[in-house]
């Protein structure tokens, strides 16, 4: 009987531990397994940036979560979704982000590329033409 309940509790940790590690897990490698993602809207503020969006895949899978680093007044940020690992949510999300820093460009970083969501240079060059 001992024996048995020592292979549930076995079985009941590892089934545990992977889905841990596959919906927090990735975050330790930081933007290598971040996804791409359609953004809706991006407001920044002084010490806050909110970014609304969702899965950019045509079946949308679970957000489960984005990776961010700040550098010289630069944000970069990688998103992640998953099918299995994000079934309790949804493909949309909106995140709200607090700096100390002034925010001027804002890069989603994935696993295959980079691309500027925000600009504020080319934002006050369009605003002026």
């Amino acid at each position: 009987m001992k024996k048995i309940i020592k292979i549930i509790l076995v079985i009941a940790i590892v089934i545990s531990t992977v889905f841990i590690m596959g919906r927090y897990g990735w975050k330790l490698t930081g933007f290598k397994l971040c996804q791409n993602s359609m953004i809706y809207e991006v407001e920044v503020n002084e010490n806050r940036v909110t970014i609304k969006g969702r899965d950019a895949n045509f079946i949308p899978r679970g957000f489960i979560g984005y990776y961010y680093e700040i550098e010289d007044n630069c944000l970069y940020i990688g998103f992640r979704f998953s099918s299995i690992f994000g079934f309790f949510e949804k493909s949309e999300y909106q995140i709200e982000i607090n700096s100390d820093e002034k925010i001027n460009k804002i890069i989603m970083k994935s696993a295959e590329s980079e691309t500027v969501i925000y600009d504020i240079l080319e934002k006050q060059q369009s605003l002026s033409q």
